[in-house]
């Protein structure tokens, strides 16, 4: 049941979307229910409302010339990306007008514009009639919505954990020992899986960027001690490492009991984004899992007698 009423969520999601741009690789917001979408190269993900985070701009600012100014007034409504207050001209002067020139074919419409004085225009402060594509004079796009999309676009992978004993997933003989270290890093660095990677979008003259940094790797060992956060990490290397070696990411003692463990590794990345006027951040968790096969030494000993 409960897996019925997802997918009828990512149906309705999918199909009440506002972006109709869509990011490389896609992805969808509707911040009217606080539930979004993304879809990357790596699958389609549910966000549900709060894990997120929250943004440091609840209201919409308009801005100019880094200063915020008034998003309606008598000339009509700031368009943050053209950089002017805007109406829509009644009636629409005729399609032979010069103003409609190269876009009589086009959606869109003619509006009465006015520029804030001191920019650096001639027309400042000056009404003038323009055309502009359809949409234009629509509020502003929720850019914390713009930065979930960009998300897919950039399509943040989860690490691949190299660990010592190695997981099963990798040597299926693998076997590791009861009270000995555990070592764990990346297999691969990059900006998808261990950052920095910085973007940006466009949407209707609206740019939003951000930048997303790995802050943590968190590992579970599967065994209920406390997970390990690892900021740093390093790679076991046996010719000069013994298991007195302190370790940078994992654990000195290692297990306690023998068995078969699903270790889990998320990694936490902290996005910071800004555009249209405000700027926030969230948290984008990734995830992946190894299982690990731990086994106990018995010593025996005995004598022998000469013969």
């Amino acid at each position: 049941m409960l897996r019925v009423i997802a997918l009828c969520l990512v149906a309705i999601l999918v199909l009440s979307a506002p972006f109709t741009a869509r990011a490389d690789g896609g992805g969808r917001a509707d911040r009217g229910t606080g539930v979004i979408v993304i879809i990357g190269q790596g699958g389609e993900y549910l966000v549900p409302p709060g894990s997120g985070g929250s943004s440091s701009s609840a209201r919409r600012v308009c801005t100019f010339a880094g200063k915020e100014i008034a998003c309606q007034n008598a000339f009509g409504t700031w368009l943050q990306g053209y950089q002017m207050w805007c109406r829509k001209a009644d009636p629409q002067p005729p399609k032979t007008d010069p103003i409609w020139r190269g876009h009589e074919d086009e959606e869109g419409a003619v509006y009465s514009c006015v520029r804030p004085e001191g920019g650096m225009v001639p027309d400042s402060g000056m009404t003038f009639l323009t055309w502009l594509p359809a949409g234009a004079d629509q509020p502003a796009p929720d850019p914390e919505a713009m930065a979930w999309q960009i998300m897919a676009s950039i399509n943040l992978q989860p690490i691949d954990p190299v660990t010592i004993p190695k997981p099963l997933e990798v040597d299926p003989d693998a076997l590791g020992i009861v009270g000995m270290p555990l070592w764990m890093w990346p297999a691969k660095e990059s900006p998808n899986t261990t950052g920095p990677i910085s973007a940006r979008a466009t949407d209707r003259g609206y740019t939003v960027s951000l930048t997303a940094r790995l802050h943590s790797i968190q590992w579970d060992l599967g065994d209920g001690s406390k997970p390990v956060v690892c900021k740093r990490w390093k790679k076991f290397n046996p010719r000069t490492m013994d298991r007195l070696t302190p370790v940078v990411c994992g654990s000195q003692l290692g297990f306690e009991r023998e068995g078969e463990y699903t270790s889990t590794f998320t990694s936490r990345w902290i996005v910071d984004w800004q555009g249209v006027g405000a700027s926030g951040s969230f948290e984008f968790p990734r995830v992946t899992t190894r299982t690990l096969r731990i086994g106990e030494v018995q010593v025996l000993a005995t004598t022998t007698k000469n013969r």
